[in-house]
C-alpha cells in the first residue's frame, strides 16, 4: 500500500501544482484571422495556428464555437513552473468536431506527442468517424499531461451502427500509447472528463497501454460505450522493448462506468490486462456485462500486483467480478499477487450465465477478503472452476448473501455445484472465517450500499 500512496501523492502534487511565471496567452475565434497578432482584440482563428506558436509558457484560450480541425501537438514542451495551457476563454463553450466520416484511418482530433507539461481543460471533442480514428491520442514520449473536465463523445469506427465487428475494427475515444522503448509516458492525468456514446470496435473508451508509466484515472464518467469501459493493459507489441510493453503504478479511482456492452464479447467495465502496479478504487461499474476484471489475454505473460478495493458493481449482465487467466496456459496468461479487497456487489450476473457475482478462473496468490457478494439470482453466487485453478490464493472473512437463501446458494467449483457456504467451506478449504447473511444495506432498490448500524457486514 505504501507504494501506491507515494505515488498517488506524487499525480496529486503534479496535477494541482501550479506556478507559472510570464505566461504567454494567446486567443482563438471563429471569426478571427490566423494573420492577427493572437491578441484578445486580434484573435487567431483556428486553433491549430495558434498550437504552432506553443512555446514554454504558453495559454491558448479559445472562444466561444465549433471548431471543424483536427489537431496535431509535437514537441511542446513546457515546464512544471511554466506549463503549457489549452482552455476555453472564460466560461465559452468550446467544441472541436470532426464533422463525422470525413475522417480517413488514423485521423484524431487531437494528436499529442514528444511534449511535457500540458494541460488541456473544459473541451468537448466529438463526431470523428473512421476505422482507426481516435478523440484524444496521448502518443509516444509525452510526460506531465493533465486532460481535465473535457467530453470526448460520438467515436466510431464505422458511420453503419450495424457493421459487424472484427479484429481489424477499432475506435479510440480517449487513448495514450506509449510506443517509445526509451522515454515512458509518464504522470498523465485524465480527471473529471465524460467519455460516452462511442462505437468502439475492439477498442475501449479509455485506454492505456504501452510504456506508460504513472497515471491517475480520476473522476471521470465513461458510459454507453460498445465494449470496455477503461482498460489498463500490456503486452500487445505498443513499445518494441517488451519489458516495457505494460501500463503500469497506476491509480484509476472515483470513476463512473455504465452500460459498456460488447455485441461479440464479455466486456468489463474496469478491465486490467496484462499491466502491474495499479490500484483500482473506489469506482462503481454498473449496467454493463462483467463489472471489474483483472485478467491477462497474452500468453506468457502475467498480470500482477493489482489492487482492486472499495469498488461497488450492481446490475452487470454477467459477473460483478471476474478474476483470473481464463484459457491459462493454453492460449492466455496469468493474474498473481493481487487484492481483491472491500468490494460491494449486488445483484449481477442477471442473464444468468453461472457467472455468479465473483468469477474466479487461473490466479496464484490471489487474496479475496472483506467482501460483500449479494446475490439476487438465487442460485450461482460465486464460481470457482476448477480445484487446480492456482497456488497461493486465499478467500476469506466474506459476507455472502443470496435472496433464495443459503440452502439454495450455489458455488461453483471443480465443475460441481455445491449448495450452502458451509458445504463450500469444507470442499475447498477456502472461506474459514467467512459467513452467511444479509448484510442490511440501507436500500438497495435505490443503490444505497451504505451499512445499516446492525448490519451483519
Amino acid at each position: 500500500m505504501t507504494t501506491f500512496y507515494k505515488l498517488a501523492l506524487s499525480l496529486i502534487l503534479f496535477v494541482f501544482t501550479t506556478l507559472s511565471i510570464a505566461q504567454t496567452t494567446l486567443y482563438v475565434s471563429p471569426s478571427g484571422s490566423n494573420g492577427n497578432d493572437g491578441s484578445q482584440a486580434a484573435p487567431f482563428q483556428t486553433i491549430q495556428f495558434a498550437l504552432s506558436q506553443i512555446t514554454t509558457a504558453t495559454t491558448i484560450e479559445i472562444m466561444v464555437g465549433t471548431y471543424t480541425e483536427y489537431l496535431y501537438l509535437d514537441g511542446k514542451v513546457g515546464t512544471a513552473t511554466e506549463p503549457n495551457v489549452i482552455k476555453p476563454f472564460g466560461n465559452d463553450a468550446v467544441i472541436i468536431d470532426g464533422g463525422g466520416s470525413n475522417a480517413t484511418s488514423g485521423d484524431a482530433l487531437l494528436f499529442i506527442s514528444n511534449s511535457a507539461y500540458l494541460t488541456i481543460e473544459n473541451i468537448t471533442f466529438k463526431n470523428i468517424i473512421s476505422n482507426y480514428v481516435s478523440g484524444v491520442n496521448i502518443n509516444t514520449n509525452c510526460q506531465n499531461i493533465t486532460l481535465n473536465n473535457c467530453t470526448v463523445k460520438g467515436v466510431h469506427f464505422s458511420n453503419n451502427p450495424a457493421e459487424n465487428v472484427t479484429s481489424f475494427k477499432k475506435a479510440y475515444p480517449l487513448v495514450v500509447l506509449g510506443s517509445s522503448a526509451t522515454n515512458a509516458n509518464r504522470n498523465i492525468a485524465i480527471l473529471n472528463s465524460e467519455i460516452a456514446d462511442c462505437r468502439t470496435g475492439y477498442s475501449e473508451g479509455l485506454t492505456i497501454s504501452g510504456n506508460v508509466d504513472s497515471f491517475l484515472i480520476e473522476g471521470n464518467s465513461v458510459h454507453n460505450i460498445a465494449n470496455i469501459g477503461i482498460v489498463a493493459s500490456g503486452h500487445y507489441g505498443i513499445c518494441s522493448d517488451p519489458t516495457l510493453d505494460m501500463a503500469r503504478h497506476g491509480i484509476i479511482r472515483n470513476n463512473q462506468v455504465s452500460n459498456c456492452k460488447s455485441p461479440i464479447a464479455t466486456a468489463g467495465g474496469i478491465y486490467i490486462d496484462g499491466s502491474t502496479m495499479i490500484s483500482v478504487e473506489n469506482n462503481i461499474c454498473r449496467d454493463g456485462q462483467v463489472g471489474f476484471s483483472i485478467g491477462c489475454e497474452n500468453k506468457g505473460k502475467e498480470t500482477s500486483f493489482v489492487q482492486l478495493i472499495n469498488n461497488v458493481a450492481y446490475g452487470n449482465s454477467r459477473a460483478g467480478i471476474v478474476v483470473g487467466g481464463f484459457s491459462y496456459p493454453t492460449t492466455t496468461g496469468k493474474v498473481t499477487k493481487c487484492v481483491v479487497s472491500g468490494n460491494t456487489l449486488y445483484d449481477n450476473d442477471k442473464d444468468n450465465t453461472w457467472t455468479g457475482e465473483l468469477n474466479m478462473t487461473y490466479c496464484e496468490n490471489v487474496t479475496v477478503k472483506n467482501n460483500i457478494f449479494y446475490a439476487t439470482n438465487p442460485y450461482n453466487v460465486m464460481s470457482f472452476y476448477k480445484k487446480d485453478n492456482g497456488t497461493g490464493n486465499v478467500l476469506d472473512y466474506n459476507l455472502y448473501y443470496s435472496t433464495g437463501g443459503n440452502e439454495t446458494s450455489i458455488y461453483g467449483y471443480n465443475d460441481a455445484d455445491i449448495k450452502t457456504l458451509e458445504a463450500f467451506k469444507t470442499t475447498s478449504n477456502f472461506e474459514e472465517h467467512s459467513s452467511f447473511a444479509n448484510p442490511y444495506f440501507k436500500n438497495e432498490m435505490t443503490y444505497d450500499f451504505h451499512l445499516v448500524d446492525s448490519s451483519n457486514a
